[in-house]
């Protein structure tokens, strides 16, 4: 029998240190963005402005800089070597340029992502129309293409600020905090009792033994303002190529896309993992789910009409289906 394929599982690697730029590193950082086809111009403004990712001998591997304009700050590049690609080192150059410029009492932070927008939308940037960027950064960002790919401006309410990373045990008890509190608040689970630690941690090592991705999204400070994770949809044999997905996000954070955020990880898991299609059961009167969903890709594809019953009500389900 035909079954999905494994993931390829990663191995680990420390981060390499995040360290200011210095005037020493200016010819470093022109080869850098030019090898990574950035403007040249981005080092000229503030060249010690920039921070750096170095090897142990000393050799500059990634760069990242921005300038103030107010409350606006302006992301010139986020650029690694392509040999040092795949390492988390622009991962750990973006954690600390964002960390930085939040102590700055930065508000929005602007950018232009050459082909790299998958990537920064991990940490909650999105695509916008250039005349949506705020006046004091647009001028900076002329609409210009790479080859075909247009660079695309992107934008992002450090407010929503964080990043999806895989999860790990140490994150279960602030999981298990936010799904509880969904089943005593909410209808987003059809559950009636809270889950323990031990069951938590269970279902957790049970989704790592089956291959199966669990992403949280950890905002500046940390904290875990969200979860994703999916499995099966059915056991049958003739369903192994579909699964369904559970996104949770924590009370403070709702309506600031980390819902958003940590669908997209779930989906390329799932894709990579062999599965054909992915389905989400939402509450039907969640409408906010939903519009989520199909942001993301999700069509609504029926209503079962009063199949869960909560707190002493029948509530009607909605499905909603995404292909891989």
């Amino acid at each position: 029998m035909t079954q999905p394929p494994s993931p390829t599982r990663l191995p680990e690697v420390l981060p390499l240190p995040v360290v200011a730029a210095t005037e020493a590193d200016r010819t470093s950082l022109d080869q850098l963005l030019r090898s990574s086809g950035l403007p040249v111009l981005a080092c000229d403004e503030a060249a010690t402005g920039f921070t750096v990712a170095r090897e142990g001998d000393g050799a500059v591997v990634g760069c990242a800089g921005a300038v103030l304009r107010g409350s606006v700050a302006l992301i010139h590049a986020i650029a690694v070597a392509p040999h040092a690609r795949a390492r988390g080192v622009g991962t750990s150059l973006m954690m600390d340029l964002l960390r930085r410029l939040v102590g700055s009492g930065v508000q929005m932070v602007a950018m232009q992502a050459f082909g790299g927008q998958s990537f920064v939308s991990r940490f909650g940037f999105l695509a916008v129309p250039l005349a949506q960027l705020p006046s004091s950064v647009r001028e900076a960002c002329p609409e210009v293409a790479d080859g075909n790919q247009v660079a695309a401006p992107m934008l992002l309410d450090v407010g929503a600020a964080a990043l999806v990373v895989p999860a790990s045990r140490n994150d279960m008890p602030a999981v298990l905090a936010i799904y509880n509190e969904a089943v005593a608040q909410s209808t987003a689970t059809y559950d009636y009792e809270p889950r323990t630690l031990e069951e938590q941690l269970a279902l957790f090592d049970q989704k790592m033994v089956d291959g199966y991705g669990f992403f949280v999204a950890r905002t500046m400070d940390g904290t875990v303002a969200g979860f994703s994770t999916y499995g099966l949809y059915r056991t049958r044999p003739g369903w192994r190529f579909a699964c369904e997905h559970s996104v949770y996000v924590a009370a403070p954070w709702r309506g600031r896309r980390v819902g958003l955020m940590l669908l997209p990880p779930v989906m390329r898991h799932a894709r990579k993992r062999g599965f054909h299609t992915m389905v989400g059961v939402v509450d039907a009167d969640n409408l906010a789910s939903t519009r989520m969903h199909c942001r993301a890709g999700f069509q609504v594809i029926g209503t079962m009409r009063e199949g869960g019953y909560k707190f002493d009500r029948w509530l009607d389900v909605a499905f909603l289906q995404a292909m891989l």
